[in-house]
């Protein structure tokens, strides 16, 4: 019986770890969900983002060379290339951002801008870190419940094979138990017929004498 319970333990104790790491890999696989919808998200952030900002920017531009004229060609032609630059993720500094007249206003523009894209960029790389050291955790804890099946199910076969060899030797004290009491009791059958025999020859002396 004891034997028995430690294995139902031990089975119980199997089911519940399957149990958790069910768990954990369905809550692997939720995180694993929100990241990539956070991904999705991101990069549908980044190329509206981007969107906006080139098609102010050559708004911005446009009016400006239409306003202006040829006054300012080279300068927007140069924030026009730092435009590019920044579309193409190249760390460049938006040059006339100390002016104080259009083009100022719209180089420090363009600065807000490279800042904000800057930042979801960054967030991007966060996201991708915080989902592969999840991802390296769940491997982890997947290998550590592996592990700890494969233990319980050594110990369980191991006491599997304990119960059934206590049980052998049960069975073989069992008949040794049975053959000892015939035994006994062929002896004590014995005794009996040497006790009447030694009483007969008692009550054949006393006749004699």
């Amino acid at each position: 019986e004891r034997v028995e319970a430690i294995k139902k333990t031990l089975v119980d104790d199997a089911l519940n770890a399957e149990l958790v790491r069910n768990e954990i890999l369905s809550r692997t696989d939720q995180l694993d969900q929100a990241a990539k919808e956070i991904d999705e998200r991101i990069k549908e952030l980044t190329t509206l983002t981007r969107f906006l900002g080139i098609v102010v920017v050559a708004i911005l531009l446009a009016c400006l060379v239409f306003i202006t004229g040829k006054i300012v060609t080279v300068p927007i032609r140069r924030l026009f290339r730092t435009v590019q630059a920044i579309n193409a993720e190249q760390d460049v500094r938006v040059p006339y951002t100390g002016r104080s007249d259009e083009i100022g206003e719209l180089a420090r523009g363009m600065t807000a801008f490279q800042d904000a894209l800057q930042k979801v960029r960054d967030f991007t790389v966060r996201q991708q870190n915080t989902q592969k050291e999840l991802f390296e955790r769940a491997t982890s804890l997947d290998q550590i419940l592996t592990r700890f099946q494969r233990e319980i199910s050594s110990v369980a076969q191991a006491l599997s094979t304990a119960a059934r060899d206590m049980q052998d030797a049960a069975e073989i004290l069992s008949v040794s138990a049975q053959e000892n009491q015939r035994q006994a009791d062929a002896a004590l059958g014995a005794s009996g017929k040497a006790s009447n025999a030694v009483d007969e020859a008692t009550a054949a002396a006393d006749n004699l004498a």
